[in-house]
C-alpha cells in the first residue's frame, strides 16, 4: 500500500486541521501528518505536539504546572512504520507521513509544529498556534468557526 492509498482509506476527503510546514489531519482520535515532497531535513527535525486536558488536574504532577501533556516524537519513531505500506522508514516515495494516537482524556485544544535545536536554545521550524477541540460520539474534530458566524459576530460587535 502507498501512502497516497493508505491516506485515502484513513483521511479520505477530510481538509487538514492545520497546514503549515506539515498538513495535520484530526481523524478519530488521531493526527496525521502528512507532507509532500518531503526532504530529510522535514524527516530529521524533532515535532512538538502538547495536548491540553479539559480537566487539567488529571496531569502528572510535573505537568501541571504546564498545562498540557508532552508527546513530542520523530517521524523515526512514529511514522511511516505501518506493515501494510510498501517501504519503511520516515519517507514513502518522497511524502512523509506519521499516524500519532492521541490520549483518552478530554482534550481542548492541540499545539503541534517541529523545531531544531540551535546553538542558544530551539528553533521553530513551523507551528506552534493552537487547534481548539471539541469531542464527539466519532471523536475529537476540529473546531473551526464558519465564515458566517464569524462575519455574524463582528457585525454584532460593531453595533454595539
Amino acid at each position: 500500500m502507498t501512502a497516497d492509498e493508505y491516506l485515502a482509506t484513513r483521511v479520505g476527503e477530510r481538509l487538514p486541521a492545520i497546514r503549515s510546514g506539515f498538513d495535520v489531519y484530526l481523524v478519530e482520535n488521531r493526527l496525521f501528518y502528512v507532507k509532500e515532497p518531503c526532504g530529510q531535513e522535514d524527516a530529521e527535525a524533532q515535532f512538538f505536539l502538547h495536548t491540553y486536558p479539559v480537566v487539567p488536574d488529571g496531569l502528572i504532577a510535573h505537568r501541571r504546572k504546564y498545562g498540557f501533556h508532552n508527546l513530542d516524537f520523530k517521524l523515526a519513531e512514529h511514522g511511516n512504520n505501518r506493515p501494510e505500506w510498501d517501504e519503511p522508514g520516515t519517507r514513502i516515495g518522497g511524502t512523509c507521513l506519521a499516524e500519532i494516537p492521541l490520549p483518552e482524556y478530554g482534550i481542548a485544544a492541540i499545539r503541534t509544529g517541529q523545531y531544531v535545536a540551535v546553538e542558544d536554545g530551539l528553533h521553530n521550524i513551523w507551528g506552534g498556534d493552537s487547534l481548539r477541540v471539541a469531542d464527539g460520539r466519532e471523536g475529537l474534530r476540529a473546531v473551526q468557526p464558519s465564515l458566517a458566524s464569524t462575519l455574524a459576530s463582528r457585525a454584532g460587535t460593531a453595533e454595539r
